[in-house]
């Protein structure tokens, strides 16, 4: 193997590397959305739980 094939090898290998390593911190950025997400959806959840027996207990001193 001839040294300027080596060096088209390590350039190769290095974009890949770059390549590889912002695919990385995309998939980073997208695990911790989904997680934010995920966070929110259940203090919706409580919330509306929360707010349900309020409702019911209003309804409940109208009728």
């Amino acid at each position: 193997m001839g040294n300027s094939h080596l060096k088209q090898r390590i350039a190769a290998l290095a974009q890949d590397k770059i390549f590889k390593d912002a695919h990385q911190e995309a998939l980073k950025k997208e695990i911790e959305r989904l997680r934010r997400v995920y966070h929110q959806q259940n203090l919706d959840k409580l919330a509306a739980s929360d707010a349900e027996p309020a409702a019911r207990t209003e309804k409940q001193l109208l009728s």
